[in-house]
C-alpha cells in the first residue's frame, strides 16, 4: 500500500515538473522510486522512518542498573523474574510493570488498578511468586533474597509476605550495592550451574 502511495506522489510530481526539466526529471524520479522499493523489500516491508522504536520495559531498566554494578555476576532471566548471582548475594527479583495505585492481596487472581480516575482489574503477577521462588531455592543451599520491584510512579498497596522486600525501580542499584555476602567467582559459577539445570 505504501509503495502505491509513494509511486502516485512521484508520478504526480513528475507530470507537473515535466514541462520544466524534461527527461532528466524522469530519470531522477525512477532512481528514487527504485531506491524506495529496494529499501521496502530489504527492510521487511517497512520503511525505517515508519518503524516504531522498541518499548523499554521496567525489566530493561532494571537490567541496565544491574549491569552498572562493577562486580562479577551471572544473571538468569525468566519472564519478569531476574535471578542475580554475584559476590554480594543471590537475589530473586520480580519486576512488575504496573502504574497507578495497585490494591489487593498477593493471592488474589486480579488486582485493582486505579489510574486516571478509572478502576481496572489487572492480572495478578504475584500469584505464583512463592512457587517461582521455591523452584530456584530447592536447587541450592544458599540464601536467596526476595525482592519485588515496582515502577517509581506506582503506589503499591498489596499485602505481601514480610520476607519480600518491596522497592522502587530507582533504588535497585543501591539495594544491591549495600549488601555483601562475599561469594567467590567459583561459588557464583557453581550456583549459576545449579540454577540453570
Amino acid at each position: 500500500m505504501i509503495i502505491l502511495e509513494v509511486l502516485a506522489i512521484f508520478i504526480a510530481v513528475g507530470f507537473v515538473l515535466w514541462d520544466y526539466f524534461g527527461n532528466a526529471l524522469i530519470v531522477v524520479i525512477l532512481l528514487l522510486l527504485g531506491h524506495f522499493i529496494y529499501r521496502y523489500r530489504k527492510e521487511s516491508k517497512s520503511f525505517s522512518f515508519f518503524k516504531k522504536t522498541k518499548h523499554i520495559t521496567e525489566l530493561d531498566l532494571i537490567l541496565s542498573m544491574i549491569n552498572q554494578i562493577n562486580s562479577y555476576k551471572k544473571i538468569i532471566i525468566n519472564k519478569n523474574n531476574i535471578i542475580l548471582i554475584m559476590k554480594k548475594g543471590i537475589f530473586f527479583i520480580k519486576v512488575l510493570d504496573y502504574t497507578g495505585t495497585i490494591t489487593g492481596s498477593k493471592d488474589d487472581k486480579y488486582l485493582l488498578k486505579k489510574e486516571d480516575n478509572k478502576n481496572i482489574n489487572i492480572v495478578n503477577e504475584l500469584d505464583n511468586y512463592e512457587e517461582e521462588y521455591k523452584n530456584y531455592k530447592n536447587k541450592i543451599d544458599y540464601e536467596i533474597l526476595k525482592y519485588l520491584v515496582i515502577k517509581n510512579n506506582c503506589i503499591f498497596n498489596v499485602k505481601i509476605d514480610n520476607k519480600i522486600k518491596l522497592i522502587k525501580s530507582r533504588n535497585v542499584y543501591f539495594e544491591i550495592e549495600k549488601l555483601n555476602k562475599n561469594y567467590s567467582i567459583k561459588d557464583i559459577e557453581n550456583i549459576y550451574s545449579a540454577l540453570i539445570l
